[in-house]
């Protein structure tokens, strides 16, 4: 190559054309196919592994997180319910109420047997006693008046005459000083007996009688305090104890009575035994009235040989004599009589003693409430000041308080109230699902039993929202049922046989235009399927076709996020 000449710029070399080659194919150029599908086939595995993983992760998961569930049940929804509360009660059942106490507030029967008896007994008269001393007296003045032919006939006769009088006088002095003697023993027994059971004949317990009645309204026999109750809740058997009262006044009161009734038997038997004296005193009485009559008509012999006058006298003894015989033979039947009215008396007292003896007894009895039902023992509730709470032992009753149930827990009932609104769409048998607040896990059915005809009354201003009590009862028996349980109850208005019944929330909804579906577990997934919804209610749905009874639903979405569905059915 020349070197340019100097000062002149150089020229640049021509550009090199390369010569044509002909054209040649080259495998090693070619697009590879093959390994982009195998690539492809390698990247849809991937993905398809990547699915797996998390749709086991997602079941795990599932698994892992808890759902809600419920078992689908058969037919039978109710499509229409009206909701009642209520309480639970039972419908057989005893009450024990406070006794009601009852005795005489009046003083009769009450006194000392012995004093009301002595005071009457004590006033016991045998009448002709004094009239026949007298005519006694007269005739042996009579008969000692004669001259001496009579004296002497007189005399010996005067002898029986006197001697008649003076055993005459005897008797009566005796029954005299018997009947005092006997009024001062009676005195004296009343004034003992009295001092030793007190002015009433009642003792300890005499002065208290009558003040529970309503009088002083203090403590006595007749108070009615618990003493001891059996603990609420407890199972009892016919004739087992389940409450006491305070028996102690009562208690001597019963043996004051029978104190008394002691008392009133030994005077009966005393009167009656004074009584005879009396009468075999009046019986002598009238033998002697008899002797001076048959003296008298000896003396009324002797008129031949006496004077007028005296012969007179002799005649008018005589009929003296005999007038006062008949008088008193007239007077023995009202003698008897009269004994018989006594010792009546005294035994009308005596067993109306003996009755007040066997009502006091009857009341200690009355004091210990026993069962006569099998059952459970539920207390009453009381005010105890300003607190509302059960009776216990110590508190002071009224009569005929309520204190105590004892509840046959097989034969619990529903006790409800109703709308009045709503009465005419319940019929007498209609079925009936019954909620406890007590046990949310339990329900049991029931059926109507009675509705009322008139509503419930007002309380002290008028109510314009009336109800109307009605009962049902429960058709199954569970040992956790007791007595005044709040419950709600599902009253069925209308009702339709389908195949499945389900809690209306395992039914969902993505859209108000979709169909329906629930989520059934099969293993540890959940499989979505498409149900046909019949007649539905607030918390049930019938499923006509879809699932079957025994399968578990889903009440919500797995994993805890709330349903989409506004579950508009």
């Amino acid at each position: 190559m020349n070197s340019p000449a100097p000062g002149l710029p150089a020229i640049p070399p021509a550009p090199h054309v390369p010569s044509p080659e002909p054209a040649t194919t080259d495998k090693s150029r070619r697009i590879p196919w093959g390994w982009l599908v195998l690539v492809l086939l390698c990247g849809v595995g991937y993905w398809g592994w990547l699915e797996y993983q998390k749709t086991r992760e997602a079941a795990q998961q599932l698994a892992r997180t808890p759902t809600r569930t419920a078992v689908v049940t058969d037919g039978t929804v109710v499509t229409r319910t009206i909701r009642l509360t209520g309480i639970t009660a039972a419908e057989k059942f005893e009450s024990l109420i406070a006794p009601r106490l009852r005795a005489s507030r009046s003083g009769r029967n009450r006194q000392a047997a012995a004093g009301i008896t002595a005071s009457r007994a004590g006033s016991t008269s045998v009448p002709g006693y004094r009239s026949s001393t007298s005519s006694a007296s007269s005739s042996s003045a009579a008969s000692g008046s004669g001259g001496m032919t009579v004296t002497s006939s007189s005399a010996a006769m005067g002898g029986g005459s006197s001697s008649t009088s003076s055993a005459f006088r005897a008797a009566t002095s005796r029954l005299g000083s018997s009947r005092a003697t006997t009024s001062s023993s009676r005195s004296t027994s009343s004034a003992a007996s009295s001092e030793a059971l007190g002015s009433d004949g009642l003792g300890s317990t005499g002065g208290e009688l009558g003040a529970g009645m309503g009088g002083g309204g203090g403590f006595n026999e007749f108070s009615l305090v618990l003493q001891d109750m059996i603990p609420a809740g407890s199972i009892v058997k016919p004739g087992e104890v389940v409450a006491g009262f305070d028996r102690e006044m009562m208690l001597q009161r019963v043996e004051d009575y029978r104190a008394s009734v002691a008392q009133q038997q030994a005077n009966i038997q005393k009167l009656k035994a004074e009584l005879k004296m009396y009468r075999e005193a009046h019986l002598q009485v009238v033998e002697t009235a008899k002797a001076n009559v048959e003296k008298a008509r000896y003396d009324v012999r002797t008129t031949p040989v006496l004077s007028e006058i005296d012969a007179e006298k002799m005649r008018l003894a005589l009929d003296e004599a005999e007038a006062q015989y008949k008088q008193i033979q007239a007077e023995v039947k009202y003698v008897a009589m009269s004994e018989r009215a006594q010792i009546r008396d005294a035994e009308i007292n005596l067993r109306a003693s003996e009755l007040e003896l066997q009502r006091a007894e009857s009341h200690v009895n009355l004091l210990e409430a026993k069962a006569t039902m099998n059952g459970m023992v539920v207390r009453s509730n009381v005010f105890r000041g300003t607190e509302y709470a059960q009776i216990e032992p110590g508190d002071q009753l009224y009569p005929g308080q309520l204190f105590m149930q004892v509840v046959d827990t097989s034969s619990m009932i529903i006790s409800a109230t109703l709308n009045q609104v709503d009465v005419e769409q319940i019929r007498i048998g209609s079925k009936a699902m019954v909620h406890f607040d007590a046990y949310p896990d339990l329900v049991l059915p029931a059926h109507v039993v009675s509705i009322a005809a008139v509503t419930k009354t007002g309380g002290f201003r008028g109510d314009f929202v009336k109800d109307i009590p009605i009962r049902l009862k429960l058709d199954q028996v569970d040992p956790r049922v007791i007595p005044d349980l709040s419950v709600g109850v599902d009253v069925a208005i209308e009702s339709e046989n389908a195949v499945a019944t389900v809690p209306r929330e395992a039914v969902f909804e993505d859209s108000p235009d979709s169909k329906p579906y629930v989520l059934v577990r099969e293993g540890n997934a959940w499989q979505r399927r498409e149900v046909e919804i019949g007649l539905t209610s607030f918390i049930t749905a019938s499923i006509r076709s879809g699932v079957k009874p025994g399968e578990i639903v889903a009440l919500e979405k797995p994993g805890g996020a709330p349903p989409s569905n506004p579950q508009k059915i």
